[in-house]
């Protein structure tokens, strides 16, 4: 229906160096852990723009393509066929054939020709976060600069609770890890998964989140031994989060069973903290191989 175009796994450990507030799926750093995160940008140019495209993919008036960092573009649905085209709609209506202000990693351009930057428009308002707000794309955690990844995940969850734009769409519906319908007609997809750890797994050089006690028929998020330490930096150990409640965004496969295999830290969010009793005794993890 809409699968993304491929993942640049090099973009996953990037930093950007931008003021970051609180994380959602980590401990809070600013003093106020209720105000809401705001993506900041570091050193930014001018920029004319030109028009964007319905991949969001934006031209400039000196024929260079940007890539909004840290944002999925809308594909059309079964539903609602013409996604992609209103969320062109609104960000040409922020943007085009006007001037603002933009941090553009010039030595990242893709193979697609396009720069990833983040930008700012007159108002000091981040364009990503405006689109995010009012439900006109998802998060991509891999692109995201570090220090904007909570902010832009804050923008789609105001957006997904009110149901605006995608979110008013089913097929953009965030999925329980029981439901194994509604992940068997999603299969290729990027998704948004919501589950409870019931184990955790590991085979050769790969870590499972097992999502139920079924390995055959209920889903596992696959995690690769660099974003286990990743995650690990973080201060976040995967082997230690049987029982907790979780939310991941990755691609979804059907093989011998579901697997949501995810690229970067920032696509797992720890939604309710692991009880104690839940915590994993050693030599009792079940491994998982399909």
């Amino acid at each position: 229906m809409f699968i993304t175009r491929g993942i640049n796994e090099k973009l996953v450990m990037l930093a950007y160096g931008v003021l970051c507030c609180a994380a959602l799926s980590g401990p809070a750093r600013a003093q106020d852990a209720n105000a809401p995160a705001v993506c900041r940008p570091g050193q930014t140019v001018e920029i004319a723009v030109e028009s964007a495209d319905v991949h969001l993919e934006i031209r400039l008036a000196d024929g260079r393509k940007l890539l909004l960092r840290g944002i999925e573009p809308p594909r059309g649905t079964p539903s609602i066929a013409r996604l992609a085209e209103e969320a062109r709609a609104y960000l040409n209506g922020l943007i085009a054939g006007r001037k603002l202000q933009a941090e553009i990693e010039s030595e990242a351009r893709d193979r697609w020709g396009r720069y990833p930057a983040t930008i700012i428009d007159a108002g000091g308002r981040a364009i990503a976060e405006l689109l995010l707000g009012n439900g006109w794309a998802r998060v991509d955690a891999g692109s995201a600069g570090a220090g904007c990844l909570a902010a832009l995940l804050q923008r789609e969850a105001e957006a997904r609770a009110g149901k605006q734009g995608i979110w008013a769409d089913p097929a953009y519906a965030v999925l329980k890890s029981g439901d194994r319908d509604a992940l068997a007609q999603r299969a290729g997809e990027i998704v948004l998964v919501e589950g409870q750890v019931t184990s955790v797994g590991q085979w050769r050089t790969l870590t499972f989140l097992n999502l139920g006690k079924d390995r055959r028929a209920d889903p596992a998020v696959v995690l690769s031994r660099r974003l286990v330490a990743a995650l690990e930096k973080e201060g976040r150990s995967a082997s230690g989060l049987t029982g907790a409640t979780i939310r991941v965004r990755g691609q979804l496969q059907m093989r011998t069973s579901p697997r949501i295999e995810i690229f970067s830290p920032g696509a797992l969010e720890v939604l309710s903290a692991v009880a104690k009793s839940a915590e994993p005794r050693p030599g009792t993890a079940r491994r998982r191989a399909n």
